[in-house]
């Protein structure tokens, strides 16, 4: 079975709709250019069908209107206030027009009406998509992304850690040329380590000629993420010509439009494809299978992720992976690995079974119905911070 571009199921009639905003402590504070998350809110979407089957999806949003200008509590807020009640008086055209601006929670909710249909018919999200079956289709090599440590030292453990751990790829969080210097530190520490840098835009204002003065190109990146903030395509472009160093997109690409436009820009090698910041699963996987049909190198990104969004991510980046082109050495090689890593790196205790790796350090796409994880109840209500339920109208 596999699912069309939208991933919108039909069929069950959508009767209940709970929303519950939590805040989970991070393990440690996650800190990139634009701010520091140190507690995980998401809004967690529960769909219930007339026929009683619940699907589950989750608003990734961060805390504050620092990545996109999406946030948890306004999200809450959108769903509870507009877009559900159109759901709920069976108006799915109103309800997907008022969430137009709004993917993150657009994401969701698509997410929990797909998890429910799936769950009811018994298949997974990643058989759903058309991943091939296979361990090395799912069991997935994966990036250990770091955020801005406060001493070389710390940066250094770090990535010890991520690479005993076995990823196979460290991605450092940098926002200007002092965090360069920092990772020729970790280069020359790790001479042979595979590396990548992710600036969430930070450095607009640095030319060509000034990042490769700062040794952009010295480091041997297998791409540099989101160098300029996402409407600068022309000015991607012209960087892209003046360095050697992969661009690789993330912010900019919130459509497969986006997308197209950018590469017929020669503004990116490598696409970031993201199903919270895109919309949905049918978006992501659209974006995916352009790229490969392209020979452009793409990969399932994370957005720190609770159990449920880190579920489904998962297996958009098994399809990533099954997809990969062969691509050329300025598309970063074949195949890049997901940013998506386990529940263990960022939270003590997910709020559902938890995403794990092997004994290899390589993601384990979970093998259940629908998304393949189940939310514990206890865990939910030790760190909800606003819940509503709302039915439809007889």
């Amino acid at each position: 079975m596999t699912v069309g571009i939208d991933l919108v199921l039909t069929g069950a009639e959508v009767v209940r709709v709970a929303l519950t905003r939590v805040a989970v402590p991070l393990t440690l504070p996650f800190e990139a250019s634009h701010g520091t998350e140190s507690l995980r809110e998401v809004v967690l979407v529960e769909v219930t069908a007339a026929d009683g089957t619940v699907g589950l999806g989750e608003v990734d949003a961060l805390s504050h209107p620092s990545y996109t200008h999406e946030y948890a509590a306004g999200s809450f807020a959108v769903l509870r206030d507009e877009v559900v009640p159109s759901l709920l008086r069976g108006d799915d055209a109103a309800a997907e027009a008022l969430s137009r601006w709004h993917p993150m929670a657009r994401a969701a909710l698509s997410t929990a009406r797909l998890d429910g249909g799936l769950r009811r018919a018994g298949v997974g999200l990643a058989d759903a998509l058309g991943v091939p079956d296979g361990v090395e289709r799912r069991h997935l090599a994966r990036t250990a992304v770091l955020g801005r440590a406060r001493s070389i030292e710390q940066l250094l453990s770090w990535v010890d850690i991520a690479r005993r751990a076995g990823a196979a790829l460290v991605k450092l969080k940098i926002s200007g040329p002092g965090d360069l210097e920092t990772a020729m530190e970790v280069r020359r520490a790790f001479p042979d380590l595979g590396l990548a840098a992710d600036a969430n835009g930070a450095l607009h204002g640095l030319d060509a000629a000034e990042l490769r003065r700062a040794g952009l190109d010295r480091l041997s990146l297998r791409y540099l993420e989101q160098p300029y903030p996402p409407d600068a395509l022309v000015e991607l472009a012209e960087l892209r010509r003046g360095i050697d160093t992969p661009v690789c997109l993330d912010e900019s690409i919130g459509s497969l439009a986006a997308a197209r436009v950018a590469h017929a820009l020669g503004s990116l090698d490598v696409v970031n494809v993201k199903p919270a910041r895109l919309g949905g699963l049918g978006e992501a996987a659209a974006v995916l299978r352009w790229a490969a049909q392209e020979g452009i190198g793409a990969f399932c990104g994370g957005m720190l992720e609770l159990g449920v969004g880190r579920a489904a991510a998962t297996a958009v980046a098994a399809l990533a992976a099954a997809t990969a082109p062969d691509g050329d050495a300025r598309a970063a090689g074949r195949a890049l690995p997901t940013d998506l890593g386990p529940s263990a790196a960022y939270v003590a205790e997910d709020l559902t079974d938890p995403v794990v790796t092997d004994d290899a350090g390589c993601l384990v796409v979970p093998s259940g119905p629908g998304i393949g994880v189940t939310l514990h109840r206890d865990r939910l209500e030790r760190v909800t911070v606003e819940h509503v339920a709302l039915t439809r109208s007889r």
